[in-house]
């Protein structure tokens, strides 16, 4: 291989290497500068809640997501799973307390609240016995 004019590498039959894997992206929009800040918090960080929290992470859809569940451990653990995922995506702080008022607020209430927690399944029971058990 030899270097062309332009420094990049050419390749076996005289191919710009640079040319053919890097092609410049065309129409690309800028970011909006009015951008409102946004805030959506995920009640129950079980499978459900864990499940949309990175689809709203990756499609850069908030500032702010806030995460809530009443098991302490479970929740610091997604939570840094999270966090460290976030180093690779645009930037969304992320929030997590075992305290609902974390969604609200007079100045930061949350967008949309997305509700995924539920009573927890006994060994063997069913979910739509879930719907008749009282609180």
């Amino acid at each position: 291989m030899h270097k062309s004019a332009l420094g990049s590498t050419l390749g076996p039959g005289g191919l710009d290497l640079i040319q053919a894997f890097f092609k410049p992206i065309l129409n690309v929009l800028t970011p909006s500068t009015s951008k409102q800040h946004t805030k959506i918090s995920v009640i129950g960080v079980g499978n459900v809640g864990m499940a949309i929290s990175p689809t709203i992470l990756t499609q850069d859809l908030t500032d702010d997501l806030v995460l809530v569940d009443t098991n302490t451990d479970k929740l610091r653990g997604e939570m840094l799973d999270l966090v460290h995922a976030t180093a690779f995506l645009p930037s969304t702080k992320i929030h997590a307390s075992t305290e609902s008022s974390v969604t609200g607020g007079d100045d930061a209430g949350s967008e949309l609240c997305i509700v995924t927690a539920s009573a927890r399944q006994i060994a063997g029971e069913s979910r739509l016995n879930l719907l008749e058990r009282p609180n």
